[in-house]
């Protein structure tokens, strides 16, 4: 489609068998009001769009392999320093994208013109208004760099596409800097330029993002949330660079702490600020610390551990995982997370503990244990919920310990009970729940905000219209 003027609706569907080095959903210079592309079995090289202005965007990459994706625009295409050649597409509308567990995609950005729009078109003219849109991406197995053009790991060149067919090695160079424009030097990339910068973005106003993939931040970005945008991450959100918060963002995941990270504003939701700690030889024994309340730890490959200690926080909470003879614990990836959770007014708080790559039947044969901080003056029972009794049932006691030390079973709600001495007993109120909201409440509870919003949104852009 490269040289259409106009088109209504654009439904592209690549089936099973086929083979394509390079695919542009949108051409250059036309208009699109609604493209919708389904990937169902095919192999794929290289998808961009090129220079025209989209309203909605819709990927369903269900099935089949891509090399290189990038979501909008590939500033990089092509090393050309014409403007009629730059690739300034944008997009108007929602976008949506879907990539399935089963679909492999190798390389993946989200590309100009979905969150970091171009200020001057291809054509010359100028874009001067304010896109305010839904982004939703649900890839949970893909890494999506939070980038426009695909770049060498130090991130000094990038590469090119032009003439890439299926698994070749594509081109690269030096990134372009500046362009001549109506006799001026202008830069590419730079606040006054086409583009504002090659990583970082803005949400504007009234703007609203939703993912749920591993979402990389590179470490010479700012993706910064302005006041009245909405964020919400059901994913793994990678931090390296510079997070900032004018508006609202709930996660309801984690967001990995890497090197260089940095946050400013407040956090709403469920989820965590985890440290990432990586294993790069093979260890039966895991041995970690963080100042934070959950802990990302990755191996290169998934050789067996026999143990995971995770201490935690600066109040020396802790996790230890122990596998039995029979089982080891398998994986590339951990998460160990132990942090505050609501609870009845009868206890004086609760943890929550959460533990993640580990698969069910390995986690079973495990032993777990958890060490809270408790108050040495007093003696502290734990308590867990049972659903078949329907009762607060004991686990624990220690009497004047600054640390509390039990094995959790199959618990992940631990209820905090405090009391001068003897044996420990529940008062009865029958006006209080019976139990503190589980981690599926909370999941239930930001899945039903995250559909208000979009519904809120949805009827807005309807008044809009």
């Amino acid at each position: 489609t490269s040289h259409i003027l106009a088109v209504t609706n654009l439904k592209l569907e690549c089936g099973l068998g086929a083979n394509i080095d390079r695919l542009y959903p949108t051409g250059q210079n036309g208009k699109y009001s609604d493209v919708s592309v389904a990937i169902n079995g095919s192999t794929i090289g290289y998808i961009t769009n090129l220079s025209s202005k989209i309203g909605s965007l819709e990927y369903r990459i269900n099935s089949g392999s891509i090399d290189y994706f990038c979501i909008g625009a590939n500033t990089e295409h092509e090393r050309s320093r014409n403007l009629s050649s730059m690739p300034t597409a944008y997009t108007t509308g929602d976008v949506n994208v879907l990539i399935s567990d089963v679909a492999k995609v190798g390389n993946c950005i989200i590309g100009a013109g979905i969150l970091n729009m171009p200020r001057i078109l291809s054509n010359g003219t100028h874009l001067n208004e304010q896109i305010v849109h839904m982004v939703s991406i649900d890839a949970p197995s893909t890494t999506i760099y939070n980038d426009i053009s695909f770049l060498n790991e130090r991130r000094n060149l990038a590469y090119h596409f032009g003439s890439y067919t299926i698994g070749q090695s594509p081109g690269y160079s030096a990134m372009m800097d500046t362009i001549i424009i109506n006799g001026t030097t202008t830069q590419i990339y730079d606040e006054n330029g086409i583009w504002a910068s090659v990583s970082s973005c803005v949400i504007p106003v009234g703007g609203m993002l939703y993912v749920n993939a591993d979402y990389l931040i590179p470490d010479d970005s700012t993706f910064k949330l302005s006041k009245g945008a909405t964020m919400h991450n059901s994913g793994n959100i990678i931090l390296y660079g510079n997070l900032a918060i004018e508006g609202t963002m709930v996660n309801n995941s984690i967001i990995q702490c890497r090197t260089g990270y940095t946050i400013t504003g407040e956090l709403a939701g469920i989820g965590y600020l985890a440290d990432y700690i990586h294993y790069t030889s093979p260890t039966s024994s895991m041995n970690v610390i963080s100042n934070k309340l959950a802990v990302v730890i990755y191996q290169d490959e998934p050789d067996p551990v026999d143990e995971i200690t995770a201490l935690l926080s600066t109040d020396f909470r802790s996790v230890y995982i122990a596998s039995d003879d029979t089982h080891s614990i398998n994986g590339n990836q951990f998460t160990i997370a132990l942090t505050a959770a609501d609870c009845p007014d009868i206890f004086k708080e609760a943890y929550k503990l959460d533990i993640r790559g580990i698969g069910s039947e390995d986690l079973e044969s495990c032993s777990v244990y958890v060490t809270i901080p408790t108050d040495s003056e007093q003696c502290t029972a734990v308590y867990v919920y049972n659903e078949e009794s329907d009762k607060y049932e004991l686990l624990a006691t220690s009497e004047h310990q600054s640390h509390s030390e039990f094995k959790a079973g199959s618990n992940n709600m631990f209820y905090i009970f405090t009391y001068a001495s003897g044996t420990p007993e529940l008062p009865v109120d029958p006006s209080l729940p019976e139990k503190g909201m589980s981690f599926i409440d909370y999941l239930l509870i930001a899945a039903i905000i995250g559909v208000l919003a979009v519904t809120l949104y949805s009827l807005v852009k309807m008044k809009r219209d």
